[in-house]
């Protein structure tokens, strides 16, 4: 898969907003964002499979995800919505031993 943002208008708006988000990500949790472009993962939640991807609903949600990002310090992955590590409040947050498979864009 191509890297995209779901919101963006063109490739310029796409790197404009991805670079907000990483910005954004990095201020509100202190991380060391890589420049991992990640497409879709699946963890752990419980006893459940849930599958994070890019331009799709986060499970349970109306949220949309517009980008997962991924801390190479704390091995955390950051899902990032519409409400969640976007527009505000902190990223939905998933421990590297939750995490079953990984999927990034095509470079």
């Amino acid at each position: 898969m191509n890297f995209f943002i779901p919101v963006a208008k063109n490739k310029a708006q796409e790197e404009e907003v991805y670079s907000a988000i990483k910005k954004f990500v990095a201020e509100e949790t202190e991380a060391s964002v890589s420049s991992r472009r990640i497409f879709k993962l699946t963890h752990r939640s419980g006893e459940k499979q849930v599958l994070a991807e890019v331009g799709m609903n986060y499970p349970n949600t109306e949220d949309q995800v517009h980008a997962i990002l991924y801390d190479t310090v704390r091995k955390i992955y950051f899902i990032c919505t519409t409400n969640r590590g976007v527009k505000q409040g902190s990223p939905i947050f998933c421990g590297e031993n939750e995490v079953i498979f990984v999927e990034d864009f095509e470079i």
